[in-house]
């Protein structure tokens, strides 16, 4: 649960940074870069990015100096995992966290299900126009379009009927509906209109920023972001269009804007959620023809390095991901040991390096590093040190006359990743024999990186 909402927080705070850049360059910030920023902010609302903590984590320990502080953690406001007794237990915080989730995306798929039945009525829809198919002429036309604006994909050009908006549909074999006659200079500027549509994959776009509303219904944010995505799209398409056209085809262009605006919405399918269309509402119109005949200097190289540097910036966003703690042993637990561990007060956290004046001001009880000689030993209270002498029955050091020290029992767990657990019981010890008595828990502290 905690997952979708750093998710919510990362996108919602790159939809921050493009607005915010919005207001502050106002018409001199091109939708084509403006499109990049919410396309970003779209996979941020989308894809978790907990391995980015874990990468900028090692960045940051391997430059900052050498650090003497001890941090200690709740586990009973954490996911725990504890592998024992070759069972998986979870606590109750992870166990709520995880319910959370699994009913917040069943409504998602849910909602997702419902969203493709109106896309298979789209689907019935836009083949219901198809009254042509495609002329040798046509197809010639398509194929030296496609070849000018770099598209590979396959398409198809459907001729729709009359005062129907233009429009792209479908996934993975694009169709376009065209009212205009192939091969007309109306028509070549609708058509490349929607095959950059079909170059930059926007029906994808588009299905993306409908699944953050989704997965992200709740937050104000996200539908910001779906409902500036279309006009972003359409905005930043036409910049693509009318570079390095004449001006008699820029005027062009802004009429076919006109024109397209005007039709009725009973020609266009209703259902626009999947399909990128050519035409607007009047509302939009003077915006979009404004931002045209402005046609803002494009770089691609200087764009690309400005979207990359606040994308970096964004992602710092990761370090609000919650670890979720996973302790093992290859040895039997007791259930009183694995509630411990899951409900727990604290757990420590220790670096490589640490000293004495680090350990008290944190209040941990901690062995000395020099002082752990053996993965299971015991430490009396002279400072002595022995092996314990393993989990025998009771009954074989019956025979001797037990003489008792009182101490402390140390067992160390080095872990496959190079960090180790140190937990240190309540403990008395034979003087005789070595049998050892182990009492109440005492501490856990977890070093990231083994010095023993």
């Amino acid at each position: 649960m905690k997952y979708l909402l750093i998710m919510s927080l990362s996108g919602s705070t790159m939809v921050g940074i493009y607005m915010l850049l919005r207001c502050l360059l106002r018409d001199q910030m091109p939708a084509r870069l403006q499109y990049q920023l919410v396309k970003a902010a779209a996979l941020f609302y989308m894809v978790p990015l907990p391995f980015l903590k874990v990468w900028y984590a090692a960045i940051v320990e391997d430059l900052r100096p050498e650090h003497e502080s001890v941090s200690r953690v709740s586990a009973i406001w954490a996911g725990c995992m504890v592998h024992a007794n070759e069972k998986t237990y979870i606590n109750g915080y992870l166990k709520v966290q995880m319910f959370v989730a699994a009913a917040w995306l069943l409504f998602a798929v849910m909602w997702l299900l419902h969203e493709l039945s109106d896309y298979c009525k789209t689907r019935k829809r836009v083949l219901n126009c198809a009254d042509q198919v495609m002329t040798k002429e046509e197809s010639t036309c398509l194929t030296l379009l496609k070849k000018r604006c770099g598209v590979e994909r396959e398409v198809t050009v459907y001729q729709d009927v009359a005062g129907g908006k233009t429009i792209t549909f479908g996934f993975f074999h694009p169709v376009i509906l065209c009212d205009q006659k192939p091969g007309s200079p109306e028509a070549e500027l609708l058509l490349c209109h929607e095959l950059v549509h079909i170059k930059r994959w926007d029906v994808w776009w588009k299905m993306l920023s409908q699944c953050v509303i989704l997965m992200h219904w709740w937050n104000p944010v996200a539908w910001i972001l779906y409902l500036d995505f279309e006009r972003v799209s359409e905005w930043s398409c036409d910049e693509t269009v009318v570079e390095d056209r004449t001006k008699n085809e820029v005027k062009r262009y802004l009429r076919l804007m006109i024109l397209e605006s005007i039709k009725t919405e009973e020609s266009a399918r209703p259902y626009r959620r999947w399909v990128t269309g050519f035409g607007t509402g009047a509302e939009q119109l003077k915006k979009r023809m404004e931002n045209v005949m402005r046609m803002k200097k494009w770089n691609k190289t200087v764009a690309g390095v400005a979207v990359a540097a606040l994308v970096f910036v964004n992602s710092l966003t990761v370090f609000a991901y919650e670890d979720t703690i996973h302790e093992g042993s290859n040895n039997s637990m007791s259930p009183d040991e694995i509630e411990y561990i899951m409900e727990g007060d604290t757990w420590q956290f220790v670096p490589d390096v640490v000293n004495e004046e680090a350990i008290e001001e944190a209040d941990l009880y901690i062995p000395n590093i020099d002082d752990i000689r053996y993965d299971d030993q015991f430490v009396d209270a002279e400072g002595n040190i022995y092996p314990t002498q393993g989990e025998e029955p009771v009954s074989a050091y019956r025979s001797c006359d037990h003489s008792y020290t009182p101490g402390t029992r140390v067992m160390h767990d080095k872990k496959s990743d190079g960090s180790c657990l140190v937990k240190v019981y309540d403990a008395e010890r034979c003087s005789k024999c070595g049998f050892v008595l182990i009492g109440d828990f005492i501490s856990e502290t977890r070093y990231a990186v083994c010095p023993h």
